[in-house]
């Protein structure tokens, strides 16, 4: 994957679980809005709550590893 030298983060909507970072992450791995998960607890929740602990699945993690030349431990 090639991936830009940047990623841009709109400080006015901070997220306390730091979690906008990762679900940004899964967007330039090539998920658009449309396949949002429907767990609010998952970083990939298009309106989840910001205050909560949030979840990468596996099916997620598997999506950004090959992308950082990450093992499966």
């Amino acid at each position: 994957m090639k991936w830009l030298p940047y990623v841009l983060i709109n400080a006015r909507n901070f997220v306390v679980s730091g979690s906008a970072l990762l679900h940004g992450m899964i967007h330039t791995a090539g998920l658009d809005d449309a396949r949002h998960d429907g767990d609010p607890a998952s970083v990939f929740h298009a309106h989840g709550n910001s205050a909560a602990v949030k979840t990468l699945s596996r099916k997620h993690a598997d999506r950004l590893r090959p992308a950082y030349h990450a093992e499966r431990g």
